[in-house]
């Protein structure tokens, strides 16, 4: 089970990577959220801390590439749709 939820995460975040950076189009700040917990779930286990330390990096590894890809703006597209989308649902 949690093979499958770091492999559904991973696709997603290789298609999210793509949106970004290859499409410019920006992706919701949920969907990253969903992707966040997916990893973290899927990778983090209920067992003592110094024995899953390669587990946590490998997450923060994780957490700091969602970051990257949600807050870097790629082209002068990304802010414009982030705005008319902010704009359109209020």
């Amino acid at each position: 089970m949690r093979i499958a939820l770091i492999t559904i995460a991973g696709f997603a975040l290789a298609l999210f990577a793509l949106c970004e950076v290859g499409l410019a189009y920006p992706v919701a700040w949920w969907l990253y959220l969903a992707v966040g917990v997916a990893f973290a779930v899927g990778l983090i286990r209920p067992v003592p801390v110094n024995g899953q330390l390669a587990r946590l990096g490998t997450l923060l590894a994780l957490l700091a590439v969602i970051s990257v890809l949600y807050f870097v703006e790629w082209t002068t597209r990304k802010p414009f749709l982030r705005d008319l989308a902010t704009s359109t649902s209020a």
